[in-house]
């Protein structure tokens, strides 16, 4: 399995991606003719002379985009309209202005539904290009929200929060307001974030949603406080969630996705503070209020104490297919020490279908070697596993001890007895208290999926 970096290309990219945003930043205020800008462009033009063909492209598009947040954005028009236009004028054939408009709208509404196809299909790109196409098929801030979307699933955040941004200024909505305090905190703008989160707790009409990702926000700036501070900040933030928890109730319009989210966010202050039974008691409180929310699951299986409840919880949540790496491997890791070696496999491959980090791959590539020598399978096989896990995590004694078993109990003589046993591969305590966060950062993208799909932004009269 191979490891990839970022290369040279994509990191100039990045740095032309940053200089456009910069230069639009200047435009919008009116100071795109100063020294400053100018600076810029020279930059910009240093590295776009290295850049491929493709990423020009995608550069040219987004500086395009970028024009809309100051009002500015013009179509890119297709050859066949350009055509159209051309034999207006030669009047090659004379089209009045009612037919002119008909054609046009026409022409958007096509491009409307290829662009909400490839939306539903996550065809980012395909998506973005049509926008361009016809950027006035779309109210303002709808498309705005689109693109916001589509740069954050293509992985660049800085443009998703410019767009974003624009989009909550031309309509404020809740829902964009927890994806910008959550998107500008991943994307190190944490200052603004922190505002934003500030205002929320101050706004007595604001969401639970909202006083959720705020107090998340708050809770991570807690962490640069002194001990009693932060102590008390915890508690404070602890109590505020449980208020926003109350309120939720069916005549709010809530859904099951806000609910669990308070419950985990609620369990993570009480587990901070070193009340780890409180986190345990709090979270089965969420799980009889939201018996099939597998992300609480796997949350109070992190603060369980035992290995027969932690195995309960998590393996409830992989049997529902939960998209977090930590279940897997903690599964593979219990059903391999109680020999239930099928299972083992089994579990093995669904966590390597979803699992993100090299440390969690390794884990789960080593449990299903194990498992796979147990149950028969060739020594070619079961050695592939375990080389890809030690290129993985080539410091890892256990996965370097297992593999040693692994060579010893394979030039055995069939029916010869073996004192050695399998070492247990887990990963370890911070990788737990990462999974932990990374729960409430995975439940909080999900208001991604809360506002407005294309179908439903339409401006086309």
């Amino acid at each position: 399995m191979e490891i990839v970096t970022p290369s040279s290309e994509t990191l100039r990219y990045r740095r032309a991606e940053d200089l456009i945003l910069r230069l639009h930043a200047l435009i919008s205020r009116r100071e795109g003719d100063g020294n400053d800008a100018n600076d810029l462009r020279e930059a910009l033009f240093a590295e776009w002379k290295d850049l491929s063909p493709i990423d020009q492209h995608r550069l040219q598009r987004l500086s395009a985009e970028l024009a809309m947040t100051y009002g500015a954005e013009r179509a890119r028009r297709l050859a066949s309209s350009r055509t159209m236009r051309a034999a207006r004028k030669r009047n090659v054939k004379r089209v009045s202005k009612v037919e002119w408009k008909k054609r046009e709208d026409a022409r958007k509404k096509r491009v409307w539904r290829k662009a909400g196809e490839a939306w539903y299909a996550r065809k980012w790109e395909e998506a973005l290009e049509l926008f361009r196409q016809a950027p006035s098929a779309w109210n303002p801030w709808a498309l705005a929200f689109f693109r916001s979307r589509a740069y954050h699933e293509l992985g660049h955040i800085k443009p998703a929060m410019r767009f974003l941004r624009y989009a909550h200024e031309v309509h404020p909505q809740h829902v964009f307001r927890v994806l910008l305090m959550n998107g500008l905190a991943q994307a190190g703008e944490f200052a603004e974030a922190l505002q934003l989160a500030k205002q929320c707790l101050d706004n007595p009409q604001a969401k639970p949603l909202e006083v959720f990702t705020a107090v998340e926000v708050l809770q991570r700036d807690a962490k640069s406080q002194s001990e009693a501070l932060y102590h008390q900040r915890l508690l404070d933030l602890s109590e505020r969630v449980r208020v926003a928890i109350s309120s939720l109730n069916p005549a709010s319009q809530v859904t099951p996705d806000d609910v669990g989210l308070g419950y985990l966010l609620l369990g993570s202050l009480f587990d901070e503070l070193g009340q780890r039974d409180r986190a345990y008691n709090v979270l089965t409180e969420g799980i009889s209020r939201v018996p099939n929310d597998s992300s609480l699951r796997v949350g109070r299986g992190l603060f369980a104490t035992s290995d027969v409840d932690a195995f309960n919880d998590f393996y409830g949540a992989v049997r529902v297919g939960v998209q977090h790496e930590y279940p897997y491997a903690e599964v593979a890791r219990i059903t391999a020490a109680q020999l239930k070696f099928a299972l083992t496999y089994e579990v093995a491959n669904l966590g390597l279908t979803i699992a993100r980090s090299w440390m969690a791959i390794a884990v789960l590539l080593t449990y299903r070697a194990i498992a796979a020598f147990e149950l028969g399978h060739s020594n070619e096989v079961v050695e592939a596993d375990f080389d890809a896990a030690k290129k993985l995590a080539p410091e890892n004694e256990q996965i370097l001890k297992n593999y040693h078993i692994f060579l010893a109990l394979s030039m055995m003589t069939k029916g010869q007895e073996s004192a050695q046993s399998w070492q247990s591969a887990d990963l370890g305590p911070e990788v737990s208290k990462q999974a932990r966060e990374e729960l409430l950062l995975t439940r909080a993208s999900t208001a991604w999926d809360a506002t407005a799909e294309p179908e439903a932004a339409i401006a086309v009269a």
